[in-house]
C-alpha cells in the first residue's frame, strides 16, 4: 500500500472511530500512525475517551469530506484529531506506568512541527518519573531549561509548570515514564523525593539505562488485577522497587547547558513571533553570532533560528486552522513583514503554503 493510500485508510478508521463504528481500540489505531501508548490500566471505557475530547462536532464537520477523501483531506484530519484528543483527554491518573514512543511516518506529521510535545500546568498534583531511551527533549521551566537525552532520567515533584519542546532533528522520541503519589513510609529512604522547585535531571550509563527500561517495560507487562485497590497497591509496589532501583544505580546530575545557550533558549521561545536575527540574539547573549551558533549546536543539535522557524511554523499552523485571520497577518504576527517570504518559509518547512494547509485542515468557528 503506498502512503496516500495508507494516508486514506488511516484516516477512515480514526473517523470510523470516532463515529463508534470501529472495533479496534483507539491505542492500536494511534500505534498505527506511529504513536505508541502502552501503559498500565485497568480497561479503559473509550466512550468515555469520546465524550472527553467531544467528537460529535468532529464527526459532523468532516462527514461529507470523508465519504471520498483526498490523501490531502485525510492527512488533515488525522492532524485535527490528534490535536482534539490531545488537548481535552486525560487518560491517566496515578499511579501509572506507562511508555510512549512517537515516530515520524511523513505526511501526516507535516502539520504538527511546532516542536512542543506536551506541556504540564502547575495544578498536577503528582510526582512524574520520565526515562529517555531515543530522541532529545528541551524541559522548561520558568526560565530554567533542561536538555534531556538517552540515558537521563527525569524527576518532576508535584506543582511544577513544565513544557516539553522536541528537538526538530528527533526523528524519533521514545520516553518510559510514571505518575505517582509519594508514599508517606518513602520519603525517609528516596532521598530523590525530597521537596524541591524544580526538575531533577540524572544521567545513568548505558548498561544501567537499558536495565531501568527493562524494569519498567516489565512492570508495564505485569499482569495485574482487576479489583481496582489491588491494582493500585500492586503499581505503587512496583514503582516503590523502581525506586529502590534508581537510588541503588547512583545516578549523577548530568552537567548543565551552557547559560549563554539558556539565556538563548529562553530568549527564543519568549519572542519567537518577533522580526529579529541572529545577530540581534548574540547581542543579547554578549557573544558573537559565530560563538552563539557553535555553543547553541553544541548544547541542543539545532541551530536558533531553525528552533525559532519550527516554534513560528507550529503557531502558523495553529492560526491557520483555528482563525479567520489573513494569511498576511498570520505571517506578519510571527514577524514576517513580506508575505511572500512567509508563505515559502512555510512551504519549504511544512510541505505544502499556506492557503492549501488552511483549505486542507480548516476547522472553522
Amino acid at each position: 500500500m503506498n502512503m496516500d493510500k495508507m494516508t486514506v485508510s488511516r484516516a477512515r478508521d480514526f473517523f470510523a472511530w470516532a463515529s463508534g463504528q470501529h472495533t479496534e481500540s483507539i491505542f492500536t489505531l494511534l500505534c498505527n500512525i506511529g504513536i505508541n501508548c502502552n501503559f498500565t490500566s485497568i480497561s479503559a471505557d473509550e466512550r468515555l475517551i469520546l465524550d472527553a475530547m467531544d467528537a460529535g462536532p468532529l464527526r459532523d464537520q468532516w462527514q461529507q469530506r470523508m465519504e471520498q477523501p483526498t490523501p490531502e483531506d485525510a492527512a488533515a484530519f488525522i492532524r485535527v484529531f490528534l490535536q482534539q484528543l490531545d488537548d481535552n483527554v486525560q487518560l491517566t491518573r496515578p499511579p501509572m506506568i506507562g511508555k510512549t514512543e512517537k515516530k515520524n511516518p511523513g505526511e501526516i506529521w507535516s502539520g504538527v512541527s511546532s516542536g512542543v510535545v506536551s506541556h504540564r500546568t502547575s495544578n498536577t498534583d503528582y510526582w512524574e518519573l520520565h526515562l529517555c531511551t531515543e530522541g532529545e527533549t528541551v524541559y522548561g521551566t520558568g526560565t530554567h531549561q533542561h536538555l534531556v537525552k538517552p540515558g537521563n532520567v527525569v524527576l518532576i515533584p508535584p506543582g511544577i509548570d513544565c513544557s516539553y519542546l522536541m528537538n526538530p532533528n528527533s526523528g524519533t522520541s521514545l520516553h518510559y515514564w510514571c505518575q505517582f503519589d509519594a508514599q508517606t513510609h518513602w520519603q525517609p529512604w528516596c532521598s530523590l523525593l525530597h521537596e524541591q522547585q524544580d526538575l531533577t535531571i540524572l544521567q545513568l550509563d548505558s548498561r544501567d539505562t537499558g536495565h531501568l527500561a527493562a524494569l519498567l517495560q516489565s512492570d508495564i507487562d505485569y499482569a495485574y488485577p482487576d479489583d481496582p485497590d489491588w491494582f493500585e497497591r500492586a503499581v505503587y509496589n512496583r514503582i516503590e522497587a523502581l525506586l529502590v532501583e534508581l537510588c541503588a544505580l547512583r545516578p549523577i546530575p548530568p552537567p548543565p547547558l551552557d547559560s549563554r545557550v539558556q539565556s538563548a533558549l529562553s530568549y527564543i521561545q519568549q519572542h519567537f513571533r518577533e522580526d529579529w536575527g541572529i545577530v540581534d540574539l548574540a547581542s543579547h547573549c554578549h557573544l558573537s553570532p559565530g560563538r552563539l551558533s557553535v555553543l547553541f549546536k553544541q548544547g541542543l543539535g539545532s541551530s536558533p533560528m531553525s528552533l525559532r522557524d519550527s516554534l513560528r511554523m507550529g503557531e502558523a499552523c495553529h492560526l491557520l486552522l483555528n482563525s479567520r485571520k489573513s494569511i498576511g497577518r498570520i505571517g506578519e504576527e510571527l514577524g514576517y513583514a513580506d508575505p511572500m517570504h512567509f508563505s515559502r518559509r512555510f512551504s519549504e518547512l511544512i510541505g505544502q503554503n499556506p492557503r492549501q494547509y488552511r483549505s486542507n485542515g480548516y476547522r472553522g468557528h
